[in-house]
This record gives structure tokens, sequence and C-alpha cells, in this order.
């Protein structure tokens, strides 16, 4: 992983997971979301899953969302980002 620049993004959330651990013990770049915005590639879902990120962002100061890469997500995504900086969050890419 650290050769071609990549990391290890875990998406389930579970208590006893120790991936992300091993991974950050081991020196590779790790991180776990923490919403899953979208359940099946479905746009409706998506405004339950903004308003979850939004609050763990100002209650944590970061979090991390994951979506399937369909249009209607992709499309749902790009709208609710041109609205975050009036709403105190800046969007941004994981940093390695």
């Amino acid at each position: 992983l650290r050769r071609r620049n990549l990391f290890l993004l875990e998406t389930h959330q579970s208590p006893l997971s120790q991936l992300r651990r091993s991974a950050m013990a081991e020196g590779l770049p790790a991180a776990t979301s923490i919403v899953s915005l979208d359940r099946a590639g479905r746009a409706g879902d998506l405004s339950e899953g903004f308003a979850r990120l939004e609050e763990a962002a100002k209650v944590k100061g970061e979090a991390i969302g994951v979506a399937v890469a369909v249009p209607s997500s992709v499309e749902a995504i790009a709208e609710w980002a041109r609205g975050l900086e009036r709403r105190g969050i800046r969007l941004t890419a994981l940093p390695l």
C-alpha cells in the first residue's frame, strides 16, 4: 500500500475490528469511515447520511463518509458539498 501511495479505509465499524489498528502498527496510513451515506446507491438515502456526517464533523472536528460511486450518489454529494462552507464545514481530501 505504501509503495503505491494508497491507504486503508475501513468502512465497517465493529468494536472488535483490529484492521485499522493493525495497519497503523505496521506504519500504513489508515482511517475508518464514520457514515455510510447510501445503502443501495439510492440518492433518497443520502440526506440522513449527510446529516449524520455533518453532526460528527461538528462534534469531532472531522468525519469520513463513504458512498457507492453511482451517478445519483455522485450528483447528490456534489449538490450537498456546495453548501458546506456556509454551514461551517470544509470538505477536504483524506491525508495520506
